[in-house]
């Protein structure tokens, strides 16, 4: 562990009234999510479009990208979950829903290794409340295991952005 990271760690944990009250909803809903359809971009590794359906703590998304470093088409679709959404004192205008699910990959192109696999995304929203059209941008990495025809292990890492036109603050 690196010195800067300890030292952070203990200032955190040294008065736990000293620091901002972060308040943990593990059982509970985002207060405020987008809802209804998404549309949006990707980038990383895939680089594309995306689109998410999201209704309470559930979403199913999915990617139409390209796979910039091996030339070939890239297709997801995960069925994604809200663990737990972080509430700041300190930003009250912006919730950090943390999520984490299960989904498969299509890669299309000339390299015929793992063309079907399975992902498990992991990762953290930034989901302001002040937009008259609700906006997510998102974190997102994804450890990919392949299937078929041969196993192989991969991560996809990407950032991204989706606006739910269809959907009131």
């Amino acid at each position: 562990m690196s010195p800067t990271l300890l030292l952070a760690l203990l200032a955190l944990t040294a008065d736990a009234d000293a620091g901002p009250d972060f308040q943990y909803e593990p059982s509970a809903p985002p207060d405020y999510a987008p809802m209804g359809l998404g549309l949006g971009a990707v980038i990383g590794a895939p680089t594309g479009f995306t689109g998410a359906w999201r209704a309470g703590r559930s979403a199913v998304d999915g990617a139409v990208a390209w796979d910039i470093p091996n030339s070939r088409l890239h297709l997801h679709s995960d069925y994604l979950f809200t663990v737990y959404t972080l509430n700041d004192p300190l930003l009250p205008e912006v919730e950090f829903p943390f999520y984490m699910g299960v989904g498969a990959r299509v890669l299309l192109g000339a390299d015929q290794q793992s063309i079907l696999g399975a992902r498990i995304p992991l990762g953290a929203s930034v989901v302001p409340k002040e937009l008259s059209v609700p906006l997510e941008a998102f974190l997102e990495v994804a450890p990919v295991i392949g299937l078929y025809p041969s196993t192989a292990v991969n991560l996809d890492a990407l950032i991204g952005v989706r606006v739910y036109p269809f959907t009131g603050p």
